[in-house]
């Protein structure tokens, strides 16, 4: 399972989850990453994978998904 928290700072719009893409309020909790490295997920997700993408992965997959947004 993959720790998940909701940061106490978080603001709407909330960014999609890093495996289904469901907006959400969740951001992972791994130890071995700084703040800015972890990514959105979901608590559904964090309970059936084991591999979180980088963050750099995450906003790759998420800029080809939706082109007209801006990063």
């Amino acid at each position: 399972m993959i720790p998940v928290i909701i940061p106490p700072d978080i603001e709407l719009p909330w960014e999609r989850c890093c495996f289904c893409r469901v907006p959400t309020p969740w951001w992972t909790d791994l130890k071995h990453r700084t703040p800015g490295e972890q990514v959105a997920c979901c608590p559904d997700c964090a309970k059936t994978h084991k591999r979180v993408p980088s963050k750099a992965k995450w906003c790759e997959k998420e800029r080809a998904l939706t082109p007209r947004f801006v990063y």
